[in-house]
């Protein structure tokens, strides 16, 4: 099922984030338009830089490492993603 939510909703939905990283899930989800199953395989490393900007490299399916799309990601998301990246233990 799908559901479309105004930016007012989005914003709402967006506040009642429990912990940073719940808002980060929220936010890759809703403003990078990643997937559930993509949103938890992500790691800092996926961070791009291109000449369009940032982007979060998702790879298509894990038997195929070399096939990957990369959406742009929002500058206030890539902060939040920095921030927690830099508060965990590298593994």
């Amino acid at each position: 099922m799908r559901v479309w939510l105004s930016n007012e909703e989005f914003d709402a939905l967006i506040d009642h984030a429990e912990i940073p990283h719940q808002r980060l899930a929220f936010l890759l989800g809703g403003r990078v338009g990643l997937r559930r199953s993509e949103i938890i395989q992500i790691t800092p490393n996926d961070l791009v830089e291109r000449p369009t900007g940032k982007h979060v490299r998702i790879w298509e399916d894990y038997a195929k490492r070399d096939q990957y799309r990369e959406p742009p990601v929002p500058d206030k998301v890539e902060a939040i993603a920095n921030m927690l990246a830099f508060e965990q233990a590298d593994d």
